[in-house]
């Protein structure tokens, strides 16, 4: 994984705000565990910025961290029909998402990818939903389809997810969806997309 604080920095052009060092040690006396590197490590790098914890999923700060079937449990979707979790032990354990049953019960299933990987991703979902402030989409694919794959850097392909990044500026293709998300850290970033590739401010 990307350092969190370097891919912060890459994506926001500044310095993120994190929790203190002693903020996890509490959870980890807590829960009776280690925390995971890569998730201790998004937590100390990010964990007081909005755009990455809660801009569209919510990452459980240290103090509502949660075991449940095994698994520590960090961040929760948006519309809590799912968690996400891993079995806490070595340095990055595989990531898993649950779906919430009606019955509170939770069904697990592989992410298919380590933790470290899974952060990341996250960190870039997060971002182009929410994180950056200025957002357009675009429904006519087709033709902005072939100049984003050709021009625009690939940085996510996950479970139908596709995330293309230039500077300050991240594009999301949701497999099925029908239409293309953007978002850029400024008006300007905003503006280029409506003039080159016929994007609509949201």
């Amino acid at each position: 994984m990307t350092d969190p604080a370097t891919l912060f920095h890459r994506l926001y052009d500044r310095t993120p705000i994190g929790v203190e060092e002693d903020v996890l040690e509490r959870a980890e006396q807590r829960l009776g565990l280690l925390l995971p590197p890569p998730l201790r490590a998004l937590h100390l790098a990010c964990g007081r910025e909005a755009s990455v914890m809660s801009a569209h999923n919510r990452f459980l700060s240290p103090d509502a961290l949660d075991l449940a079937d095994g698994r520590l449990i960090f961040c929760e979707e948006n519309q809590t029909v799912c968690v996400w979790g891993c079995v806490p032990g070595g340095e990055d354990p595989e990531a898993e998402i649950a779906n919430v049953l009606p019955d509170g019960a939770l069904e697990w299933h592989s992410e298919q990818v380590p933790l470290s990987e899974l952060l990341a991703i996250m960190v870039y979902l997060q971002t182009a939903w929410g994180g950056f402030p200025h957002a357009a989409d675009l429904h006519a694919i087709e033709r902005a389809l072939p100049t984003i794959e050709a021009e625009w850097d690939p940085v996510v392909r996950h479970n139908g997810l596709t995330i293309y990044e230039k500077p300050g500026l991240l594009i999301a293709s949701l497999e099925g969806s029908g239409f293309l998300t953007a978002a850029a850290r400024t008006p300007d970033g905003i503006a280029s997309l409506q003039r080159e590739l016929g994007f609509s401010p949201m």
